[in-house]
């Protein structure tokens, strides 16, 4: 029983909407998507959300060709009641209740729709009604009336002689409305109390800090950033800096040039197969104005091989970035929350960003961002960033390539796809020059999925492929 639950401007779409139903698979196990039987889903208020309702989520039948049968999503849900509701819009919401598939086996009752005024007739399941609200607060609105009619005929259906309070505990037995709300009174006296909801360690006051300016010389980097606490600036006060082992990262951390208009010059000396720039779990980095130098067998940045317990973050503006092996390699096991590469040149290096090391379902980031960039030379793995398995209820990634050039790329990358991104939800290429690239496909995208790509520019660089059904390795 999903009952007495205010929804509050919640956006997301199919799998994330404030209500999926979804379809299930033909006698899978438990570990799979059952098919939704016998649920009731009463006593709910939706506010300005965004098409609240949506039945037969997930189903995939256009992809029986590229999967088993064992994994087709086509049992619609059966024996549910959805009644009792409240959807209340201030702006109209052209689509309130999606249906994917099939709803023939849910039984909608005394469900209202306050749509801003537009009567809702897609379906007969809303009942358009003019419902007056009162705002009690920022995120709280509640009927101003309980004893209106329309508001006050509720359905009663099996076990909901069960359901005997509203959502601040209020009876339900003696009165009754639709909606999650049946008391005004106990409504306009609920306050949050902060302290009661979340992990001990966690403040929801912001503590401010005023970065400190750190000017650090060639001798003294490593102990000036040893030095640093969280969301200082390290300045670089010298031209030129030579780095014998990596710079570890385990905290905010800028690292900039002194002047912006004349980047310092970076060479790490390192051994083989080690990074620059060492993510640590919390390690928060901000690169600016500055000329990165490798040796070819080097990373430039890289998170450590174990122990990454926690997520780090990367950003990168207006930089040069030349000779590594690669410029970020993710090890296994490792995430970021956000990679950014802003107005930065990348040249000359054997690989690009390789965010693909765990094949179990998992992958290394989050949002990642390149815009206004240059890549040239890149002979692998311009980009590869990679989500194996089918459960595309896993947002699985968001990628973003805009304003950039790619020239003479891919020229030893076996796979010819210049930028990899297999099973990535969502992905968007736009407004991109590509040039003399050694590859058959600048992107094959997944057309099915949030996959987009417009007003890009391709020079003997091959093409942008769509495959709509996208088939995926099953790992479980």
């Amino acid at each position: 029983m999903i009952t007495n639950n205010y929804f509050y401007k919640i956006r997301g779409e199919e799998f994330r909407c404030p209500l999926a139903v979804m379809n299930g698979i033909f006698n899978t196990g438990l570990n799979r998507y059952k098919q939704v039987t016998d649920a009731v889903i009463a006593y709910n208020t939706w506010i300005d959300c965004k098409s609240p309702i949506q039945i037969s989520v997930g189903q995939n039948i256009k992809s029986a060709d590229v999967l088993p049968q064992s994994e087709i999503r086509a049992e619609a849900p059966i024996r549910t009641t959805i009644a009792n509701n409240i959807i209340y819009n201030t702006i109209v919401d052209p689509a309130p209740l999606i249906n994917h598939h099939k709803m023939d086996g849910i039984n909608f009752k005394d469900n209202l729709i306050d749509n801003n005024g537009a009567p809702y007739t897609e379906y007969d399941v809303l009942e358009s009604a003019t419902i007056q609200m009162k705002k009690v607060n920022d995120w709280l609105f509640i009927p101003d009336d309980l004893t209106t009619k329309k508001v006050s005929t509720t359905y009663t259906g099996y076990e909901f002689s069960g359901i005997t309070k509203d959502l601040f505990g209020s009876s339900r037995t003696t009165k009754n409305s639709v909606g999650a709300i049946n008391d005004l009174q106990a409504a306009t006296q609920f306050t949050i109390n902060k302290k009661k909801y979340g992990p001990t360690w966690f403040s929801m006051d912001a503590i401010l800090k005023t970065p400190t300016i750190i000017k650090a010389s060639n001798t003294n980097l490593i102990e000036k950033i040893n030095q640093a606490t969280a969301g200082d600036i390290i300045e670089l006060t010298d031209q030129n800096y030579t780095l014998t082992t990596s710079l570890k990262i385990d905290k905010v951390l800028t690292i900039r040039s002194i002047n912006p208009k004349k980047k310092v010059q970076l060479t790490y000396t390192g051994e083989a197969n080690t990074a620059a720039f060492e993510m640590n779990p919390k390690g928060n980095l901000t690169l600016k104005d500055i000329k990165l130098l490798g040796s070819k067998t080097q990373y430039a940045f890289a998170p450590l091989e174990k122990n990454m317990a926690s997520a780090y973050n990367l950003r990168i503006e207006n930089s040069v970035i030349e000779n590594f092996d690669y410029v970020l390699r993710a090890t296994k096991g490792s995430f970021s929350d956000s990679i950014t590469v802003q107005k930065t040149i990348i040249k000359n290096c054997q690989n690009g960003i390789v965010l693909a090391a765990d094949d179990k379902g998992d992958y290394n980031a989050e949002m990642v961002t390149f815009n206004q960039c240059t890549f040239s030379n890149i002979p692998n793995n311009t980009i590869h960033f990679f989500r194996d398995g089918y459960d595309e209820s896993t947002i699985g990634g968001v990628l973003t390539v805009s304003n950039s050039t790619f020239t003479n790329c891919g020229t030893a990358d076996k796979s010819d796809v210049l930028i990899k991104t297999r099973g990535i939800i969502n992905v968007n290429l736009f407004s991109n020059v590509f040039t003399n690239n050694a590859t058959a496909f600048v992107a094959i995208l997944w057309g099915e999925k949030n996959n987009h790509h417009s007003n890009n520019t391709l020079n003997q660089s091959g093409t942008i492929k769509v495959e709509e059904q996208q088939k995926l390795k099953i790992l479980y």
